[in-house]
């Protein structure tokens, strides 16, 4: 007997007991009707009305999140769903969940997200506040069409569906009413296949005003398209030429140590740690091709702009393979379980936890590359910080507000365990661009090296 879920309607509430029971009735005639292995669940908010407890006793599913918010309580509702499909709407009987035959068969046709569009499919009079209608809606969506080239006429409709895997890769972030904006940006980045169907908008079944706020929530709604906008087109200017080549410059710069060192005809087995992705472990592989790399970062799922940029670059995703999720402090890994590890540009984003990620690279390496930035001169930490909040949009990594010098990144190593590192300060990454090398000092780029003979194990 097959036991797998079809399909998961979930309905955000909160203190909607009034509504719900007449949603839940009608979504189960429609799972019945089309005789679907299917779950409802109620993403509750925080109802002190009875709403968990009604739907409950109407034997569904209740996820219940603190965190206030439209967005959140979906974001949990979506992440506990085990269908295959998600269909998602709102549980004031402003939608008729009985009838959702159109998304569940363009779901099935292979749509990543199915939307509805209430201009076309009717507005029952006084269902929508007259700004909202002719100003409020037209003009957030006018705007979201023209800044993401998407064919989406209603960005605002809250009843929806998608395959769960897709919305996955989505990885949202909202709290607010701009989930529903966030969700279709996002899916027309990644160009997945959107379609709006005709969805019929009936007065809701509320005693109670809404809980939209029409002048907060549409702010926030203008700004998390033109913030998304501005985001995407400094990442493609980043993520150009210059960006590629300092990669490889940086690949280069690490083989030439190895082969210098003689290491360049040994099988090594390499460690990439904060890999982001692992666009610098795929370029020492080309020409290092001994070296067989495994990669581990704090992030999962792996965050929305990595995933859009490796689409706009063609890399293949099948290199996740070789990803592995730590929690930025204790590598998985038993000890000398590599030959090699390295961090780039990664242990200033952890100041908390730079001398327990040291001790561990110790412990499982007989080799440590480090690539960083160094404060040198004038103005440097706030070029290099102003370099790290261009270079990390979208990831939400932490920036510090100090950057390593010579002496206290000595003083870290020297806890850590390390002693007499090959250091070369002043890396050439930026010799693309006479400007950028005027701008970006090379004193401010450093690479240190650490071999078996520089460890002492009676730390401090």
């Amino acid at each position: 007997m097959n036991n797998t879920i079809t399909l998961s309607i979930v309905m955000p509430c909160l203190n909607e007991a009034r509504t719900l029971p007449i949603c839940i009735a009608k979504a189960k005639d429609f799972i019945y009707r089309r005789n679907i292995k299917a779950e409802i669940i109620i993403a509750d908010n925080g109802s002190t009305d009875g709403s968990q407890q009604i739907a409950m006793g109407l034997g569904v599913t209740v996820s219940i999140t603190n965190e206030k918010g439209y967005g959140n309580a979906l974001k949990l509702g979506i992440r506990q769903a085990k269908g295959k499909y998600v269909i998602m709407g709102d549980a004031d009987d402003s939608y008729d969940f009985s009838d959702l035959d159109n998304f569940f068969d363009l779901l099935e046709s292979g749509y990543d997200l199915v939307i509805g569009n209430r201009f076309r499919g009717g507005i029952a009079k006084g269902a929508m506040p007259f700004l909202h209608r002719y100003l409020g809606n037209p003009v957030l969506s006018f705007i979201g069409k023209s800044l993401f080239e998407v064919r989406i006429n209603d960005f605002h409709c809250g009843l929806r569906a998608f395959p769960k895997s897709a919305i996955e890769q989505l990885d949202l972030q909202t709290s607010g009413m701009e989930f529903a904006s966030e969700m279709i940006i996002k899916a027309q980045l990644l160009e997945m296949r959107i379609i709006e169907t005709p969805t019929k908008l009936y007065v809701d079944g509320r005693n109670r005003p809404s809980h939209l706020n029409k002048w907060k929530d549409g702010w926030r709604h203008l700004m998390l398209l033109v913030s998304t906008f501005l985001k995407v087109k400094l990442l493609l200017f980043y993520q150009s030429k210059p960006q590629s080549e300092r990669i490889d410059r940086l690949a280069k710069e690490i083989s030439s140590y190895l082969e210098n060192d003689n290491l360049s005809k040994q099988s090594l087995n390499c460690l990439d740690i904060g890999c982001g992705n692992m666009q610098l472990a795929e370029r020492i592989s080309i020409y290092q091709p001994h070296t067989k790399w495994a990669c581990v970062d704090v992030f999962k799922p792996i965050p929305f702009f990595i995933r859009w940029q490796e689409r706009q670059q063609n890399i293949d995703p099948q290199r996740w393979s070789k990803y592995m999720q730590f929690d930025g402090k204790m590598l998985p890994f038993a000890d000398d379980t590599f030959d090699m590890v390295l961090f780039a540009d990664v242990l200033h984003h952890c100041p908390e936890n730079t001398l327990d990620l040291l001790k561990e690279a110790k412990r499982i390496s007989s080799i440590v590359i480090i690539k960083d930035h160094l404060e040198y001169g004038f103005f440097s930490r706030q070029m290099l910080r102003l370099m790290d909040m261009f270079g990390n949009l979208g990831t939400d990594v932490y920036i510090p507000k100090q950057y390593f010098t010579l002496i206290s990144f000595a003083n870290i190593c020297s806890k850590a365990g390390f002693e007499s590192p090959q250091l070369r300060v002043g890396v050439d990454l930026y010799g693309h661009s006479y400007f950028l090398k005027k701008i970006l000092k090379k004193k401010w780029q450093f690479i240190a090296i650490f071999k078996k003979e520089c460890f002492n194990n009676h730390q401090k």
